[in-house]
């Protein structure tokens, strides 16, 4: 039971993230440092593997699941 409720909690934990996937957004320069601009995007870094140990399997699945799931990683 209690691992279902943390990988519950760990869901939606990650789909409160979910409009950021395909957005970008551009960091502040930083007053008296070389003006430069930092474009900040979520791209999906390739295939996810996820390694889940036998004593708490669900609750670390839903730790690295969502949010391989969310940013389109087969």
């Amino acid at each position: 039971m209690g691992d279902a409720l943390v990988f519950e909690i760990r869901w939606n934990l990650a789909l409160m993230l979910a409009d950021e996937v395909d957005s970008s957004h551009t960091l502040p320069v930083v007053p008296g440092n070389i003006p430069v601009s930092t474009d900040v995007s979520y791209q999906p870094p390739g295939t996810v593997t996820i390694i889940v140990p036998f004593n708490w399997p669900i609750a670390i699945l839903g730790a690295s699941l969502p949010h391989a799931l969310l940013a389109g990683t087969p």
